[in-house]
């Protein structure tokens, strides 16, 4: 689970749309934990669910929990 908070200071319906388009296009991505590569491996992103938990007054989303299911992406070894 990531959340994803305008108080940290992102977007996080700009972080959403970048999630999404990973996920439509099954992009194999490193996997980063703070600022830094954990292993070899690449990733994409099987499922992800959301949920908006802070919308302010002119519809902004200031604060949403992204559930993310990732699966390890292997390449053939010719």
């Amino acid at each position: 689970t990531i959340k994803l908070d305008a108080h940290l200071g992102l977007n996080p319906e700009n972080e959403l749309d970048r999630l999404h388009e990973l996920l439509e296009n099954h992009t194999a991505i490193p996997f980063i934990l703070d600022g830094k590569i954990q292993g070899w491996s690449r990733w994409v992103i099987e499922s992800l669910e959301e949920s908006h938990k802070i919308i302010d007054n002119t519809g902004a989303l200031i604060s949403a929990e992204v559930n993310i299911k990732l699966k390890e992406y292997l390449r053939d070894i010719e």
